[in-house]
């Protein structure tokens, strides 16, 4: 009985752009790992590790925002649609928060007067297994002082 010849010549070296292509492909790998367990990527969206075993998603995941004037605060409401909030819950940052509530603080500027910071909360998620429940922690804050506070209405500069 005659065999086959092998598919492969087990002779021949593998092409140098596949030592390149597995070289690239363990960076991706250590890097996700990295990112992974050293920053609050959401693991839907990137993470990866324990995606089924977590109840801490990008959809799960709250903003809350608050003009401050002198005499207190009051809730904003938000547009769900902002693709800059939807980074910023999936990838919070300092960076990103601040940058989410620089755009927050440039939109009202124009329209709110006596205008002292605007204050921004991250809520997430939590599963107690004891009691079987979800319930909402903050996780975040972040406030942005005005540099100089918008004047009210009437005022002179």
């Amino acid at each position: 009985m005659k065999s086959d010849p092998p598919l492969v010549d087990s002779s021949e070296r593998p092409p140098r752009w596949a030592f390149l292509a597995c070289g690239v492909l363990v960076g991706v790998a250590v890097l996700q790992i990295v990112i992974a367990f050293t920053t609050e990527l959401t693991p839907w969206k990137g993470g990866g590790f324990g995606m089924f075993a977590t109840s801490d998603t990008g959809g799960n995941r709250q903003v809350r925002a608050y003009e401050v004037f002198d005499d207190g605060e009051r809730r904003l409401s938000l547009p769900r649609r902002d693709p800059l909030r939807r980074v910023m819950l999936n990838h919070p940052t300092e960076q990103r928060i601040g940058a989410y509530a620089n755009a927050l603080a440039a939109r009202l500027e124009r329209r709110r007067s006596g205008l002292q910071a605007v204050r921004v909360e991250l809520w997430r998620a939590s599963f107690d297994p004891a009691t079987g429940s979800y319930r909402s922690e903050p996780w975040h804050e972040y406030l942005l002082e005005l540099q100089r506070p918008v004047a009210p209405a009437g005022a002179r500069k």
